[in-house]
C-alpha cells in the first residue's frame, strides 16, 4: 500500500508540474510578447501596408471569431489573407493583470470577451502563424453585435487596458466595430457618434505609433443621408461626391437612392471627418444590406468610401459575408467580384492605394459560401 501511495503521489506531482510548466509557458509568452514582433524578424505593420500601397495590390482581410478555435487553427488560414481581425473583445473589458487570467479560459472570456478552449493553445497557435507568416497583420476587434459597453464611461476607462492587452497579446492594432444596440443606425445620433470619436481618439493616444486602428462601418455609411431631417447634418457632407445634390439626379440607381434613405445612411461621415488620419483602415460591411436587388451598387458604395480614403489616407476594405446564402453581394459570384475588383484595382494603381476585399467570417462551419473560392476570386481580381 505504501508503494502504491508513493507511486500515486509521484504521478500526481508530475501532472501538477506539467500543468505549472504549461501555465508558465503561457505566462512567459504573454510577458515577453509574441515572437516575430516588429524588429529584426518582421516589418512594422505600417511598413507592410506601405508595401501594398506602393505595389497597388489590394489587401485581403477577414474576421476570425475566437470561438471557431474549437474546430479550427489559425495556422490553417488561407495564405493569401493579409489582415486578420480576431473577434470579439469587449469595448469595456476589465482585468487586474494578464498573468492573473491566462490560466482560465472561462475567466478570460468573462473579462476580455475572447473565447478559446485553452489559452495556451491560442498563444501557441498565434505564434506559429506569426512565424510562418511574419507579413500577416493581426488586429484585435472590439464590440460587434456581440458586446455593447455598459456605459460610455466604462468603455473610455477601459482604453488603457485595451492598449496594454494589444501589446501583451502581440496584436498589431485595434478594429472598433461599435454597433449601438446591434445596429449602425445609432451612429447618426450625435451623442453616440461623439462617444465613438472620443473612444478612438483615446485609443490612438494610448497605443504605440506603429499600431493600426481600423473601424467597421455600414455599407451606406459614406452616402449622405436624405431620408430624414438632420438639423445637425452629422450624416451629410456637401463636399463629398455622393451628397444630397447627387441624389437629386434623375439617373441615380434606385437601389443606391434607397440606401441613402435608410436610417444608417451617412453614419460614417461624421466619424471620418472628425477622426481624420487617426485611423488607418475602414472595413465596410456590405452584409448589412442583404435585401438589395441590385448588386452593381457595390461599385458606388466603394466609391463613396474611397473619397474619404484618398482624403485621409485610409485603406478601404469592402466586406463580403460567407454566412448568408442569399446575399446579393455574393463572394462566390466570380463576375461580380471581378467587376468590383477591376474598379478597385484601377483606383489602387492610379493612386498608390491598397483598397481590397474582406470576409465575415473565416473558418466558420456554418458558412453559406465557399471561403477558399471567395479568396481565390479576390486574389484574381485585385492582384
Amino acid at each position: 500500500n505504501k508503494y502504491i501511495n508513493m507511486n500515486f503521489t509521484v504521478k500526481y506531482s508530475f501532472l501538477v508540474i506539467c500543468l505549472l510548466c504549461c501555465l508558465l509557458s503561457t505566462y512567459v509568452s504573454v510577458i515577453e510578447g509574441h515572437r516575430a514582433r516588429p524588429g529584426e524578424s518582421r516589418k512594422n505593420p505600417r511598413e507592410i501596408i506601405k508595401t501594398f500601397k506602393e505595389s497597388g495590390k489590394g489587401i485581403i482581410q477577414g474576421y476570425y471569431p475566437s470561438w471557431v478555435s474549437y474546430n479550427h487553427n489559425l495556422k490553417d488560414l488561407n495564405p493569401n489573407l493579409n489582415v486578420v481581425h480576431m473577434s470579439f473583445a469587449k469595448m469595456d473589458l476589465s482585468y487586474d493583470s494578464i498573468e492573473s487570467i491566462v490560466g482560465s479560459p472561462l475567466l478570460f472570456k468573462s473579462l476580455i470577451g475572447l473565447e478559446y478552449i485553452g489559452l495556451n493553445e491560442y498563444f501557441n497557435d498565434a505564434m506559429n502563424l506569426r512565424k510562418a507568416r511574419p507579413d500577416i497583420i493581426m488586429l484585435l476587434s472590439l464590440g460587434g453585435e456581440t458586446y455593447h459597453p455598459s456605459s460610455f464611461d466604462s468603455a473610455l476607462n477601459a482604453v488603457e487596458k485595451i492598449a496594454n492587452l494589444v501589446d501583451e497579446l502581440g496584436f498589431d492594432g485595434i478594429d472598433v466595430d461599435y454597433e449601438p444596440n446591434g445596429s449602425f443606425d445609432g451612429l447618426n445620433d450625435k451623442e453616440k457618434a461623439d462617444f465613438f470619436v472620443q473612444y478612438v481618439t483615446k485609443l490612438r493616444e494610448y497605443m504605440c505609433d506603429d499600431k493600426l486602428i481600423s473601424i467597421s462601418q455600414s455599407s451606406n455609411g459614406a452616402l449622405s443621408c436624405i431620408g430624414f431631417n438632420d438639423p445637425k447634418k452629422i450624416c451629410m457632407d456637401d463636399e463629398a461626391p455622393y451628397n444630397s445634390k447627387y441624389f437629386n439626379k434623375p439617373d441615380v440607381k434606385k437601389e443606391l437612392l434607397r440606401a441613402a434613405q435608410m436610417a444608417s445612411a451617412g453614419g460614417a461621415i461624421y466619424l471620418m471627418n472628425n477622426l481624420k488620419d487617426m485611423i488607418d483602415m475602414v472595413f465596410v460591411q456590405t452584409f448589412n444590406y442583404t435585401n438589395s436587388t441590385d448588386s452593381t451598387v457595390m461599385k458606388e458604395l466603394y466609391d463613396s468610401y474611397a473619397y474619404y480614403g484618398k482624403k485621409y489616407d485610409y485603406v478601404i476594405i469592402m466586406g463580403f459575408t460567407l454566412m448568408f446564402p442569399s446575399t446579393p453581394f455574393n463572394p462566390n459570384d466570380k463576375m461580380l467580384v471581378k467587376s468590383i475588383g477591376d474598379f478597385v484595382k484601377t483606383e489602387n494603381k492610379l493612386n498608390k492605394r491598397a483598397d481590397g476585399f474582406g470576409l465575415w467570417s473565416l473558418s466558420s462551419d456554418n458558412a453559406g459560401h465557399n471561403e477558399q473560392l471567395a479568396i481565390e476570386y479576390f486574389v484574381e481580381s485585385l492582384h
